[in-house]
Protein backbone atom coordinates (compact mmCIF):
# COMPACT_ATOMS: atom_id res chain seq x y z
CA UNK A 1 0.00 0.00 0.00
CA UNK A 2 2.79 2.41 0.86
CA UNK A 3 4.42 1.72 -2.45
CA UNK A 4 1.16 2.42 -4.22
CA UNK A 5 0.60 5.67 -2.30
CA UNK A 6 4.16 6.78 -2.82
CA UNK A 7 3.85 6.08 -6.46
CA UNK A 8 0.65 8.09 -6.88
CA UNK A 9 0.73 10.93 -9.33
CA UNK A 10 0.59 14.55 -8.19
CA UNK A 11 -2.95 14.89 -9.54
CA UNK A 12 -4.15 11.85 -7.61
CA UNK A 13 -2.49 13.13 -4.44
CA UNK A 14 -4.22 16.45 -4.83
CA UNK A 15 -7.63 14.78 -5.18
CA UNK A 16 -6.98 12.70 -2.01
CA UNK A 17 -6.10 15.80 -0.03
CA UNK A 18 -9.39 17.42 -0.99
CA UNK A 19 -11.57 14.43 0.08
CA UNK A 20 -9.76 13.41 3.34
CA UNK A 21 -10.93 15.06 6.72
CA UNK A 22 -8.36 17.22 8.40
CA UNK A 23 -6.52 15.54 11.35
CA UNK A 24 -7.91 16.36 14.91
CA UNK A 25 -9.86 14.93 17.96
CA UNK A 26 -12.74 12.58 17.16
CA UNK A 27 -16.40 13.46 17.99
CA UNK A 28 -16.53 10.83 20.74
CA UNK A 29 -13.56 12.33 22.54
CA UNK A 30 -15.10 15.79 22.28
CA UNK A 31 -18.44 14.54 23.78
CA UNK A 32 -16.75 12.90 26.73
CA UNK A 33 -14.81 16.01 27.59
CA UNK A 34 -17.77 18.39 27.22
CA UNK A 35 -19.69 19.62 30.36
CA UNK A 36 -23.33 18.56 31.00
CA UNK A 37 -25.88 20.49 28.97
CA UNK A 38 -23.45 21.46 26.34
CA UNK A 39 -24.13 18.37 24.23
CA UNK A 40 -27.16 19.81 22.46
CA UNK A 41 -25.38 23.07 21.70
CA UNK A 42 -22.42 21.20 20.37
CA UNK A 43 -24.69 19.00 18.31
CA UNK A 44 -26.42 22.07 16.89
CA UNK A 45 -23.14 23.86 16.27
CA UNK A 46 -21.61 20.69 14.98
CA UNK A 47 -24.57 20.18 12.68
CA UNK A 48 -24.21 23.66 11.31
CA UNK A 49 -20.46 23.33 10.91
CA UNK A 50 -20.81 19.88 9.58
CA UNK A 51 -23.39 20.95 7.08
CA UNK A 52 -21.34 23.92 5.89
CA UNK A 53 -18.26 21.74 5.57
CA UNK A 54 -20.06 19.25 3.36
CA UNK A 55 -21.55 22.05 1.33
CA UNK A 56 -18.04 23.39 0.68
CA UNK A 57 -16.85 19.93 -0.18
CA UNK A 58 -19.77 19.45 -2.59
CA UNK A 59 -18.98 22.80 -4.28
CA UNK A 60 -15.34 21.77 -4.63
CA UNK A 61 -16.42 18.43 -6.07
CA UNK A 62 -18.64 20.22 -8.65
CA UNK A 63 -15.73 22.42 -9.71
CA UNK A 64 -13.51 19.36 -9.96
CA UNK A 65 -16.06 17.60 -12.14
CA UNK A 66 -16.39 20.61 -14.50
CA UNK A 67 -12.60 20.87 -14.76
CA UNK A 68 -12.40 17.15 -15.48
CA UNK A 69 -15.01 17.53 -18.23
CA UNK A 70 -13.08 20.40 -19.83
CA UNK A 71 -9.89 18.37 -19.66
CA UNK A 72 -11.68 15.44 -21.28
CA UNK A 73 -13.00 17.69 -24.08
CA UNK A 74 -9.53 19.09 -24.72
CA UNK A 75 -8.15 15.54 -24.79
CA UNK A 76 -10.81 14.57 -27.32
CA UNK A 77 -9.94 17.59 -29.50
CA UNK A 78 -6.26 16.66 -29.31
CA UNK A 79 -7.14 13.12 -30.31
CA UNK A 80 -9.21 14.44 -33.24
CA UNK A 81 -6.30 16.61 -34.36
CA UNK A 82 -3.98 13.61 -34.10
CA UNK A 83 -6.41 11.59 -36.21
CA UNK A 84 -6.69 14.41 -38.79
CA UNK A 85 -2.92 14.79 -38.94
CA UNK A 86 -2.75 11.20 -40.08
CA UNK A 87 -5.56 11.55 -42.67
CA UNK A 88 -3.20 10.57 -45.45
CA UNK A 89 -2.74 14.07 -46.95
CA UNK A 90 0.73 15.51 -47.11
CA UNK A 91 1.57 18.43 -44.90
CA UNK A 92 0.37 21.66 -46.50
CA UNK A 93 3.23 23.58 -47.99
CA UNK A 94 3.54 27.21 -48.85
CA UNK A 95 2.33 28.16 -52.28
CA UNK A 96 5.10 28.39 -54.82
CA UNK A 97 5.11 30.40 -57.99
CA UNK A 98 5.02 28.23 -61.11
CA UNK A 99 8.35 27.94 -62.88
CA UNK A 100 8.33 29.71 -66.26
CA UNK A 101 9.19 27.67 -69.33
CA UNK A 102 12.44 28.11 -71.23
CA UNK A 103 10.50 29.71 -74.07
CA UNK A 104 8.94 32.21 -71.67
CA UNK A 105 12.36 33.02 -70.17
CA UNK A 106 13.85 33.57 -73.61
CA UNK A 107 10.97 35.80 -74.64
CA UNK A 108 11.23 37.74 -71.38
CA UNK A 109 14.94 38.31 -71.97
CA UNK A 110 14.35 39.64 -75.48
CA UNK A 111 11.62 41.96 -74.21
CA UNK A 112 13.97 43.33 -71.55
CA UNK A 113 16.54 44.17 -74.22
CA UNK A 114 13.95 45.98 -76.31
CA UNK A 115 12.56 47.75 -73.24
CA UNK A 116 16.05 48.94 -72.37
CA UNK A 117 16.46 50.28 -75.90
CA UNK A 118 13.29 52.38 -75.91
CA UNK A 119 13.06 53.40 -72.26
CA UNK A 120 14.16 56.79 -70.94
CA UNK A 121 15.02 60.09 -72.52
CA UNK A 122 18.42 59.28 -74.02
CA UNK A 123 17.75 55.96 -75.73
CA UNK A 124 19.68 54.68 -78.73
CA UNK A 125 16.88 55.88 -81.00
CA UNK A 126 17.44 59.49 -79.98
CA UNK A 127 20.97 60.53 -80.87
CA UNK A 128 20.96 60.16 -84.66
CA UNK A 129 18.63 59.69 -87.60
CA UNK A 130 18.84 59.62 -91.35
CA UNK A 131 17.04 59.27 -94.66
CA UNK A 132 17.21 59.92 -98.36
CA UNK A 133 15.83 62.27 -101.00
CA UNK A 134 15.52 61.15 -104.57
CA UNK A 135 16.74 63.50 -107.27
CA UNK A 136 15.14 63.71 -110.70
CA UNK A 137 16.82 63.03 -114.03
CA UNK A 138 16.67 66.01 -116.38
CA UNK A 139 13.90 64.55 -118.57
CA UNK A 140 11.40 64.67 -115.68
CA UNK A 141 12.13 68.17 -114.44
CA UNK A 142 8.89 69.70 -115.84
CA UNK A 143 6.87 67.46 -113.52
CA UNK A 144 8.69 68.36 -110.33
CA UNK A 145 5.75 70.37 -108.94
CA UNK A 146 3.68 67.19 -108.69
CA UNK A 147 6.24 65.57 -106.41
CA UNK A 148 7.87 68.31 -104.34
CA UNK A 149 9.86 65.84 -102.28
CA UNK A 150 11.96 64.95 -105.31
CA UNK A 151 14.94 67.14 -106.06
CA UNK A 152 15.57 68.75 -109.45
CA UNK A 153 18.99 68.36 -110.93
CA UNK A 154 21.54 69.83 -108.53
CA UNK A 155 24.14 72.30 -109.68
CA UNK A 156 27.21 72.98 -107.58
CA UNK A 157 29.42 75.94 -108.46
CA UNK A 158 32.86 76.31 -106.97
CA UNK A 159 35.87 78.57 -107.34
CA UNK A 160 39.07 77.05 -108.64
CA UNK A 161 41.71 79.29 -107.04
CA UNK A 162 44.55 77.62 -108.92
CA UNK A 163 43.10 78.22 -112.38
CA UNK A 164 41.30 81.38 -111.25
CA UNK A 165 38.02 80.33 -112.76
CA UNK A 166 34.63 79.18 -111.70
CA UNK A 167 33.56 75.59 -112.25
CA UNK A 168 30.25 73.77 -111.94
CA UNK A 169 29.13 70.16 -111.56
CA UNK A 170 25.65 68.72 -112.19
CA UNK A 171 24.12 65.84 -110.20
CA UNK A 172 23.13 63.68 -111.99
CA UNK A 173 25.08 64.61 -115.12
CA UNK A 174 23.06 65.59 -118.19
CA UNK A 175 25.40 64.24 -120.89
CA UNK A 176 25.10 60.85 -122.55
CA UNK A 177 25.75 57.88 -120.27
CA UNK A 178 29.01 57.00 -122.03
CA UNK A 179 30.46 60.50 -121.96
CA UNK A 180 29.00 61.74 -118.69
CA UNK A 181 30.82 59.14 -116.68
CA UNK A 182 34.26 60.21 -117.93
CA UNK A 183 33.53 63.93 -117.80
CA UNK A 184 32.00 63.75 -114.33
CA UNK A 185 34.92 61.71 -113.03
CA UNK A 186 37.33 64.33 -114.34
CA UNK A 187 35.38 67.12 -112.68
CA UNK A 188 35.29 65.31 -109.34
CA UNK A 189 39.00 64.50 -109.47
CA UNK A 190 39.79 68.15 -110.11
CA UNK A 191 37.59 69.15 -107.16
CA UNK A 192 39.25 66.60 -104.88
CA UNK A 193 42.68 67.85 -105.86
CA UNK A 194 41.77 71.47 -105.07
CA UNK A 195 40.45 70.49 -101.60
CA UNK A 196 43.98 69.53 -100.61
CA UNK A 197 45.03 67.45 -97.63
CA UNK A 198 42.11 68.44 -95.43
CA UNK A 199 39.56 67.43 -98.06
CA UNK A 200 37.43 70.46 -97.13
CA UNK A 201 36.10 73.31 -99.22
CA UNK A 202 34.86 76.31 -97.24
CA UNK A 203 31.29 77.50 -97.85
CA UNK A 204 32.67 80.81 -99.18
CA UNK A 205 34.18 78.98 -102.16
CA UNK A 206 31.14 77.04 -103.38
CA UNK A 207 27.35 77.09 -103.61
CA UNK A 208 24.64 74.53 -104.38
CA UNK A 209 20.90 74.74 -105.02
CA UNK A 210 19.97 72.36 -102.22
CA UNK A 211 17.98 73.46 -99.17
CA UNK A 212 17.42 70.84 -96.41
CA UNK A 213 14.58 72.93 -94.96
CA UNK A 214 12.55 72.83 -98.16
CA UNK A 215 12.85 69.07 -98.56
CA UNK A 216 11.64 68.30 -95.05
CA UNK A 217 14.95 67.05 -93.64
CA UNK A 218 15.02 69.64 -90.86
CA UNK A 219 11.43 68.79 -89.94
CA UNK A 220 12.37 65.15 -89.44
CA UNK A 221 15.35 66.10 -87.29
CA UNK A 222 13.11 68.39 -85.23
CA UNK A 223 10.58 65.62 -84.64
CA UNK A 224 13.08 62.89 -83.80
CA UNK A 225 16.09 64.44 -82.07
CA UNK A 226 14.89 67.72 -80.60
CA UNK A 227 12.28 66.63 -77.96
CA UNK A 228 14.80 64.99 -75.64
CA UNK A 229 17.59 67.51 -76.17
CA UNK A 230 18.58 69.35 -72.99
CA UNK A 231 19.35 73.02 -73.40
CA UNK A 232 18.75 76.36 -71.70
CA UNK A 233 17.52 77.78 -75.00
CA UNK A 234 13.73 78.28 -74.78
CA UNK A 235 13.72 75.93 -71.78
CA UNK A 236 10.43 77.28 -70.49
CA UNK A 237 8.65 76.76 -73.81
CA UNK A 238 10.22 73.66 -75.41
CA UNK A 239 7.29 73.34 -77.82
CA UNK A 240 8.44 76.57 -79.48
CA UNK A 241 11.95 75.33 -80.23
CA UNK A 242 13.02 74.62 -83.76
CA UNK A 243 16.20 73.85 -85.71
CA UNK A 244 17.91 75.75 -88.49
CA UNK A 245 20.75 74.51 -90.67
CA UNK A 246 23.75 76.50 -91.92
CA UNK A 247 26.03 75.16 -94.63
CA UNK A 248 29.60 74.91 -93.37
CA UNK A 249 31.81 72.88 -95.72
CA UNK A 250 32.04 70.49 -98.61
CA UNK A 251 34.05 67.42 -97.73
CA UNK A 252 35.64 65.30 -100.46
CA UNK A 253 37.18 62.00 -99.42
CA UNK A 254 38.96 59.83 -101.97
CA UNK A 255 40.35 56.32 -102.15
CA UNK A 256 43.89 56.26 -100.79
CA UNK A 257 43.49 59.69 -99.23
CA UNK A 258 44.80 60.93 -95.91
CA UNK A 259 43.39 59.89 -92.54
CA UNK A 260 40.04 61.35 -91.63
CA UNK A 261 39.87 64.25 -89.21
CA UNK A 262 36.71 64.50 -87.05
CA UNK A 263 34.48 67.48 -87.68
CA UNK A 264 34.91 70.17 -85.01
CA UNK A 265 31.93 71.11 -82.84
CA UNK A 266 30.64 74.66 -83.04
CA UNK A 267 31.19 76.84 -79.97
CA UNK A 268 27.84 78.64 -80.08
CA UNK A 269 25.49 78.15 -77.12
CA UNK A 270 22.75 77.43 -79.66
CA UNK A 271 24.71 74.61 -81.29
CA UNK A 272 22.64 71.42 -81.67
CA UNK A 273 24.57 69.00 -83.90
CA UNK A 274 25.60 68.09 -87.44
CA UNK A 275 23.78 67.29 -90.67
CA UNK A 276 25.69 65.50 -93.42
CA UNK A 277 24.27 65.13 -96.95
CA UNK A 278 26.00 62.75 -99.34
CA UNK A 279 25.78 63.84 -102.97
CA UNK A 280 24.92 61.18 -105.58
CA UNK A 281 28.29 59.95 -106.78
CA UNK A 282 29.20 56.23 -106.75
CA UNK A 283 31.84 55.09 -104.28
CA UNK A 284 32.63 52.23 -101.90
CA UNK A 285 33.55 52.33 -98.22
CA UNK A 286 33.59 55.51 -96.18
CA UNK A 287 31.08 54.36 -93.54
CA UNK A 288 30.37 56.77 -90.68
CA UNK A 289 30.42 55.43 -87.11
CA UNK A 290 28.26 57.54 -84.75
CA UNK A 291 28.61 56.82 -81.01
CA UNK A 292 26.75 58.14 -77.98
CA UNK A 293 26.48 56.92 -74.38
CA UNK A 294 28.01 53.53 -75.14
CA UNK A 295 25.81 52.94 -78.21
CA UNK A 296 27.00 53.01 -81.80
CA UNK A 297 25.38 53.21 -85.24
CA UNK A 298 26.89 52.71 -88.69
CA UNK A 299 25.75 54.87 -91.59
CA UNK A 300 26.68 53.63 -95.05
CA UNK A 301 26.35 56.05 -97.97
CA UNK A 302 28.01 53.78 -100.52
CA UNK A 303 25.41 52.81 -103.14
CA UNK A 304 27.40 52.19 -106.28
CA UNK A 305 24.37 51.58 -108.51
CA UNK A 306 22.37 54.61 -107.36
CA UNK A 307 23.44 58.01 -108.70
CA UNK A 308 20.08 59.76 -108.37
CA UNK A 309 19.53 59.74 -104.60
CA UNK A 310 20.86 62.00 -101.87
CA UNK A 311 21.44 60.29 -98.53
CA UNK A 312 21.60 62.22 -95.28
CA UNK A 313 22.23 61.69 -91.58
CA UNK A 314 22.09 63.92 -88.51
CA UNK A 315 23.45 63.52 -84.99
CA UNK A 316 23.48 65.61 -81.82
CA UNK A 317 26.51 67.55 -80.71
CA UNK A 318 27.62 65.28 -77.85
CA UNK A 319 28.16 62.34 -80.22
CA UNK A 320 31.57 61.16 -81.34
CA UNK A 321 32.12 60.05 -84.93
CA UNK A 322 34.68 58.25 -87.01
CA UNK A 323 34.86 57.49 -90.73
CA UNK A 324 36.16 54.40 -92.46
CA UNK A 325 38.49 54.91 -95.44
CA UNK A 326 36.98 55.26 -98.90
CA UNK A 327 37.93 52.15 -100.86
CA UNK A 328 36.90 53.23 -104.33
CA UNK A 329 35.78 56.47 -105.96
CA UNK A 330 35.05 59.72 -104.12
CA UNK A 331 32.62 60.56 -101.33
CA UNK A 332 31.18 64.09 -101.52
CA UNK A 333 29.44 65.29 -98.38
CA UNK A 334 27.76 68.61 -97.60
CA UNK A 335 28.30 69.49 -93.93
CA UNK A 336 25.77 71.63 -92.06
CA UNK A 337 25.87 72.95 -88.52
CA UNK A 338 22.51 72.69 -86.75
CA UNK A 339 21.37 75.37 -84.31
CA UNK A 340 18.42 75.78 -81.95
CA UNK A 341 16.00 78.53 -82.87
CA UNK A 342 12.44 79.71 -82.48
CA UNK A 343 10.20 77.45 -84.53
CA UNK A 344 8.43 79.15 -87.43
CA UNK A 345 5.45 77.48 -89.09
CA UNK A 346 4.03 73.97 -88.70
CA UNK A 347 5.98 70.77 -88.94
CA UNK A 348 5.28 69.14 -92.28
CA UNK A 349 3.23 66.00 -91.92
CA UNK A 350 4.93 64.18 -94.78
CA UNK A 351 7.99 62.52 -93.26
CA UNK A 352 8.81 60.45 -96.33
CA UNK A 353 12.37 61.78 -96.28
CA UNK A 354 13.02 59.82 -93.09
CA UNK A 355 14.44 56.33 -93.46
CA UNK A 356 13.52 54.11 -90.46
CA UNK A 357 16.28 51.66 -91.36
CA UNK A 358 18.81 54.30 -90.30
CA UNK A 359 17.34 54.61 -86.80
CA UNK A 360 19.58 52.76 -84.31
CA UNK A 361 16.48 50.97 -82.98
CA UNK A 362 15.70 49.35 -86.34
CA UNK A 363 18.35 46.63 -86.25
CA UNK A 364 17.49 45.54 -82.71
CA UNK A 365 13.76 45.33 -83.43
CA UNK A 366 14.31 43.40 -86.66
CA UNK A 367 16.56 40.86 -84.92
CA UNK A 368 14.05 40.50 -82.10
CA UNK A 369 11.18 39.76 -84.49
CA UNK A 370 13.31 37.25 -86.39
CA UNK A 371 14.26 35.36 -83.23
CA UNK A 372 12.52 31.93 -83.22
CA UNK A 373 11.77 32.15 -79.50
CA UNK A 374 10.07 35.55 -79.53
CA UNK A 375 6.25 35.56 -79.38
CA UNK A 376 5.98 32.25 -81.18
CA UNK A 377 2.19 32.31 -80.92
CA UNK A 378 1.94 35.99 -81.81
CA UNK A 379 0.38 38.72 -79.72
CA UNK A 380 0.35 42.46 -79.17
CA UNK A 381 3.22 44.75 -78.19
CA UNK A 382 2.34 48.03 -76.50
CA UNK A 383 4.23 51.29 -76.03
CA UNK A 384 3.01 54.18 -73.86
CA UNK A 385 3.65 57.44 -75.73
CA UNK A 386 6.27 59.47 -73.89
CA UNK A 387 4.96 62.87 -74.96
CA UNK A 388 1.47 64.35 -74.48
CA UNK A 389 -0.71 64.67 -77.55
CA UNK A 390 -4.17 66.29 -77.73
CA UNK A 391 -5.97 63.11 -78.82
CA UNK A 392 -9.50 63.88 -77.51
CA UNK A 393 -10.70 66.19 -80.25
CA UNK A 394 -12.60 66.02 -83.52
CA UNK A 395 -9.55 66.44 -85.77
CA UNK A 396 -7.24 64.09 -83.86
CA UNK A 397 -7.26 61.40 -86.53
CA UNK A 398 -5.76 63.88 -89.00
CA UNK A 399 -2.94 64.92 -86.64
CA UNK A 400 -1.60 61.52 -85.63
CA UNK A 401 0.80 59.93 -86.39
CA UNK A 402 2.24 63.01 -88.14
CA UNK A 403 2.67 64.89 -84.85
CA UNK A 404 4.55 62.10 -83.06
CA UNK A 405 7.83 63.25 -81.55
CA UNK A 406 11.11 61.77 -80.42
CA UNK A 407 11.14 58.15 -79.42
CA UNK A 408 7.38 57.88 -80.09
CA UNK A 409 7.95 58.62 -83.76
CA UNK A 410 10.93 56.26 -83.89
CA UNK A 411 9.02 53.33 -82.38
CA UNK A 412 6.01 53.87 -84.64
CA UNK A 413 8.00 54.25 -87.86
CA UNK A 414 10.36 51.33 -87.17
CA UNK A 415 7.60 48.77 -86.56
CA UNK A 416 5.55 50.21 -89.42
CA UNK A 417 8.47 49.91 -91.83
CA UNK A 418 8.77 46.21 -90.98
CA UNK A 419 5.26 45.60 -92.25
CA UNK A 420 3.56 45.10 -88.87
CA UNK A 421 0.11 46.45 -88.12
CA UNK A 422 0.83 49.57 -86.02
CA UNK A 423 -1.93 51.71 -84.50
CA UNK A 424 -2.22 54.73 -82.23
CA UNK A 425 -5.23 54.33 -79.95
CA UNK A 426 -6.39 55.67 -76.56
CA UNK A 427 -5.98 53.45 -73.49
CA UNK A 428 -8.72 54.10 -70.92
CA UNK A 429 -7.62 54.27 -67.28
CA UNK A 430 -10.22 52.46 -65.14
CA UNK A 431 -8.33 52.83 -61.85
CA UNK A 432 -11.31 54.71 -60.27
CA UNK A 433 -13.07 51.33 -60.23
CA UNK A 434 -10.34 49.60 -58.19
CA UNK A 435 -12.36 49.99 -54.98
CA UNK A 436 -14.96 47.70 -56.52
CA UNK A 437 -12.25 45.03 -56.81
CA UNK A 438 -11.71 45.19 -53.05
CA UNK A 439 -15.44 44.67 -52.49
CA UNK A 440 -15.44 41.66 -54.81
CA UNK A 441 -12.39 40.24 -53.02
CA UNK A 442 -14.06 40.54 -49.62
CA UNK A 443 -17.18 38.84 -50.95
CA UNK A 444 -15.22 35.90 -52.36
CA UNK A 445 -13.18 35.58 -49.17
CA UNK A 446 -16.34 35.43 -47.06
CA UNK A 447 -17.83 32.82 -49.39
CA UNK A 448 -14.67 30.73 -49.17
CA UNK A 449 -14.58 30.68 -45.38
CA UNK A 450 -18.31 30.01 -44.96
CA UNK A 451 -18.67 27.28 -47.61
CA UNK A 452 -15.40 26.30 -49.32
CA UNK A 453 -16.97 23.65 -51.55
CA UNK A 454 -19.49 26.10 -52.96
CA UNK A 455 -16.64 28.50 -53.64
CA UNK A 456 -14.76 25.76 -55.49
CA UNK A 457 -17.81 25.03 -57.65
CA UNK A 458 -18.51 28.69 -58.38
CA UNK A 459 -14.97 29.82 -59.13
CA UNK A 460 -13.43 26.63 -60.54
CA UNK A 461 -10.68 26.41 -57.91
CA UNK A 462 -9.38 23.10 -59.29
CA UNK A 463 -9.95 19.34 -59.28
CA UNK A 464 -7.27 18.64 -56.66
CA UNK A 465 -8.99 20.53 -53.86
CA UNK A 466 -8.45 18.53 -50.58
CA UNK A 467 -11.38 16.87 -48.86
CA UNK A 468 -10.40 17.37 -45.23
CA UNK A 469 -10.80 20.82 -43.77
CA UNK A 470 -7.37 20.94 -42.17
CA UNK A 471 -5.76 20.69 -45.61
CA UNK A 472 -7.67 23.60 -47.16
CA UNK A 473 -5.24 26.17 -48.57
CA UNK A 474 -5.24 29.69 -47.23
CA UNK A 475 -7.31 32.17 -49.16
CA UNK A 476 -4.94 34.32 -51.25
CA UNK A 477 -4.07 37.85 -50.25
CA UNK A 478 -5.60 40.72 -52.19
CA UNK A 479 -2.41 41.17 -54.21
CA UNK A 480 -2.25 37.44 -55.03
CA UNK A 481 -5.95 37.37 -55.88
CA UNK A 482 -5.62 40.34 -58.20
CA UNK A 483 -2.49 38.95 -59.85
CA UNK A 484 -4.37 35.76 -60.79
CA UNK A 485 -7.08 37.70 -62.57
CA UNK A 486 -6.39 38.18 -66.28
CA UNK A 487 -4.90 41.55 -67.13
CA UNK A 488 -7.26 43.30 -69.51
CA UNK A 489 -6.49 46.60 -71.21
CA UNK A 490 -9.44 48.59 -72.54
CA UNK A 491 -8.38 50.33 -75.73
CA UNK A 492 -10.70 52.57 -77.71
CA UNK A 493 -11.93 51.26 -81.05
CA UNK A 494 -10.75 54.60 -82.43
CA UNK A 495 -9.66 58.02 -81.18
CA UNK A 496 -12.84 59.12 -79.38
CA UNK A 497 -13.94 62.62 -78.52
CA UNK A 498 -15.02 63.43 -74.95
CA UNK A 499 -17.98 61.21 -73.98
CA UNK A 500 -20.58 61.20 -71.17
CA UNK A 501 -22.46 58.32 -69.53
CA UNK A 502 -24.97 57.75 -66.72
CA UNK A 503 -25.07 54.63 -64.53
CA UNK A 504 -27.84 53.31 -62.26
CA UNK A 505 -27.65 52.22 -58.62
CA UNK A 506 -27.06 48.58 -59.59
CA UNK A 507 -23.87 49.53 -61.40
CA UNK A 508 -22.37 50.97 -58.22
CA UNK A 509 -21.88 47.54 -56.64
CA UNK A 510 -20.90 45.25 -59.52
CA UNK A 511 -17.92 46.20 -61.67
CA UNK A 512 -19.06 44.22 -64.71
CA UNK A 513 -22.32 46.16 -64.81
CA UNK A 514 -20.49 49.48 -64.47
CA UNK A 515 -18.12 48.57 -67.30
CA UNK A 516 -21.02 47.73 -69.61
CA UNK A 517 -22.44 51.21 -69.03
CA UNK A 518 -19.10 52.86 -69.74
CA UNK A 519 -18.47 50.79 -72.86
CA UNK A 520 -21.82 51.82 -74.34
CA UNK A 521 -20.68 55.46 -74.28
CA UNK A 522 -16.96 54.93 -74.95
CA UNK A 523 -16.63 51.81 -77.18
CA UNK A 524 -13.52 49.77 -76.50
CA UNK A 525 -11.91 46.47 -77.31
CA UNK A 526 -10.42 44.25 -74.62
CA UNK A 527 -6.82 43.19 -75.10
CA UNK A 528 -5.38 40.36 -73.00
CA UNK A 529 -1.73 39.98 -72.04
CA UNK A 530 -0.32 42.98 -73.90
CA UNK A 531 3.47 42.99 -73.62
CA UNK A 532 4.35 46.57 -72.73
CA UNK A 533 7.76 47.87 -73.73
CA UNK A 534 7.89 50.68 -71.17
CA UNK A 535 6.40 51.71 -67.85
CA UNK A 536 2.87 53.04 -67.51
CA UNK A 537 2.90 56.84 -67.14
CA UNK A 538 2.02 58.36 -63.80
CA UNK A 539 -1.52 59.45 -63.02
CA UNK A 540 -2.52 62.87 -64.21
CA UNK A 541 -0.65 62.66 -67.52
CA UNK A 542 -3.66 61.58 -69.58
CA UNK A 543 -6.50 63.55 -71.10
CA UNK A 544 -10.10 63.58 -69.84
CA UNK A 545 -11.99 61.09 -72.01
CA UNK A 546 -15.17 59.98 -70.21
CA UNK A 547 -17.40 61.48 -67.50
CA UNK A 548 -19.91 59.21 -65.74
CA UNK A 549 -22.71 60.45 -63.48
CA UNK A 550 -24.26 58.05 -60.98
CA UNK A 551 -27.09 58.02 -58.45
CA UNK A 552 -28.14 55.77 -55.59
CA UNK A 553 -26.40 56.04 -52.24
CA UNK A 554 -25.50 59.64 -52.95
CA UNK A 555 -24.90 61.31 -56.29
CA UNK A 556 -21.71 62.28 -58.01
CA UNK A 557 -19.49 62.03 -61.07
CA UNK A 558 -16.55 59.86 -62.07
CA UNK A 559 -13.81 61.04 -64.40
CA UNK A 560 -11.86 58.64 -66.59
CA UNK A 561 -8.72 59.59 -68.47
CA UNK A 562 -7.12 58.11 -71.58
CA UNK A 563 -3.52 57.95 -72.71
CA UNK A 564 -2.29 57.51 -76.31
CA UNK A 565 -0.50 54.22 -76.89
CA UNK A 566 1.18 52.55 -79.86
CA UNK A 567 -0.05 48.99 -80.43
CA UNK A 568 1.86 46.58 -82.66
CA UNK A 569 0.24 43.32 -83.74
CA UNK A 570 2.89 40.58 -84.05
CA UNK A 571 1.79 37.60 -86.19
CA UNK A 572 2.58 34.00 -85.31
CA UNK A 573 6.13 32.95 -86.09
CA UNK A 574 5.01 30.73 -88.99
CA UNK A 575 3.09 33.65 -90.52
CA UNK A 576 5.66 36.36 -89.76
CA UNK A 577 7.06 37.98 -92.88
CA UNK A 578 8.94 41.20 -92.31
CA UNK A 579 8.95 43.87 -94.97
CA UNK A 580 12.25 44.57 -96.69
CA UNK A 581 13.36 48.18 -96.85
CA UNK A 582 13.55 49.51 -100.39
Amino acid sequence: MMDNQESSTPSEAGEAALTTPLAGPSSQDAAAAAPPGAENEENEDGGENEGSEWDDEEDDDDEDVSEDEEDDEEDEEDDDEDEESTCGHEKRQKRKKPMPSLLALAERGILKLLTKAVDGQRVTARYCCGGRVRSLPPTTLPFQDEKPRKVPRLTMRWDDAEDRRGRKIHFPHNDSPSGSRTKLDTQIETLADRCGVTGLLDDSRFSINFDPHFYGIIDVITQVLLPGFESEILKGVPECRGIRAKLSNLQVRSAGGTAYRPLPAHRSSQYFGKLIVCLPYPHKGGQWEISNDGHSSTIDFSHSDDNTTLHWAAFVGDCTHECQPVEEGHQLVLIYNLFLCQRIGEVLRDNSTADPTLFPLYTGVKEMLEHPGFMKKGGVLGFYCQYPYPHVSSNTAKQLPSTLQGVDMVVYSVFKSLGLSTEILPLLDLSPLDEMDETEYEREEECYHSDPWSYVDDYDFGDDFPECESCYPDFPTFEEWKAKRPRIDRVGTKLHSLRFSESSEDAEYIREVKEEVLEDSWPWKELFDVKWLNEKPSKGTGELALVNTFSGYGEGTEKFYSHPVILITVPKLVDRELAVAK
